[in-house]
């Protein structure tokens, strides 16, 4: 079963006869028809209300819908290889993440939790090193700072908001870890490795449908460099408040 099977398969099981998204999935298949189901559920978060709540909810619906997603696909389709990633591996937090809105926010909100005013200014440090390296600058000049720049939430060889990741982290595996080990040595991140396809299908078009539904409904959505969407949203101040409100708060 392809993944394009697979997508026609999960929809129409799990979509119900009453959801928006069926009459989009009987007209036109060529949709990506995960990212309608994402779509739809993240419209059904918002018409409860645009309250920090809603705002703080849709990454982890999107997230747990990803997860049943993957669950659902690999009952039919079990993994041929075992995924190498493990603790302490780090090779691919060097990687400048980009993620959305719904996500920064919940990072920033778990910051702001759980790290004490060190924790922040050493974050803040951390940010304005690796935007000092790396914003305004080439591929190029990024590839020669690579090893300069780690994740901003790379700590002690683990990621230290790894309960509210991004998507992207979420899916990026590889099926051999020292394919990863070449990659970073080399510092070339975008030679071939070996994974599971599937992951990044459908994680990304789970983003894709949340960042859909949050610009229908007035929000600030896009892509953007999560060290600079944080550091935006750490200095602002009431960050959740104003994108509930349709301010751009994060400047790409």
């Amino acid at each position: 079963m392809g993944w394009r099977s697979y997508k026609l398969m999960y929809v129409s099981e799990d979509v119900t006869d009453s959801s928006p998204c069926r009459e989009e999935v009987e007209e036109d298949h060529e949709e990506d028809l995960v990212l309608l189901v994402a779509k739809d559920m993240a419209l059904a978060i918002l018409d409860r209300g645009l309250t920090r709540e809603t705002a703080l909810a849709l990454a982890p619906h999107g997230l747990a819908l990803a997860e049943r997603m993957t669950e659902h696909f690999e009952a039919k389709e079990p993994r041929s290889e075992t995924v190498a990633c493990q603790a302490g591996c780090y090779y691919c937090c060097f990687y400048q993440v980009v993620l959305t809105p719904p996500e920064a926010l919940l990072i920033g909100d778990y910051v702001d939790g759980a790290y004490s005013r060190k924790d922040r200014e050493d974050l803040k440090e951390r940010i304005r090193h690796v935007l000092a390296l790396t914003a305004g600058k080439s591929r190029q000049e990024r590839l020669e700072v690579w090893h300069d720049t780690p994740c901003i939430f790379l700590a002690g060889g683990r990621c230290s908001v790894y309960a509210v990741r991004p998507f992207v982290c979420r899916a990026w595996h590889s099926l051999d870890a020292s394919h990863c080990k070449q990659a970073f040595d080399s510092c070339d991140p975008w030679q071939g490795m070996d994974c599971h396809v599937h992951l990044y299908h459908i994680f990304e078009s789970v983003r894709a449908g949340i960042n859909t539904a949050t610009t229908d409904f007035g929000c600030q959505g896009g892509m953007m460099e999560m060290a600079m969407a944080i550091e935006q949203y750490l200095n602002r101040g009431n960050t959740i408040e104003a994108w509930i409100q349709g301010k751009p708060v994060f400047v790409t």
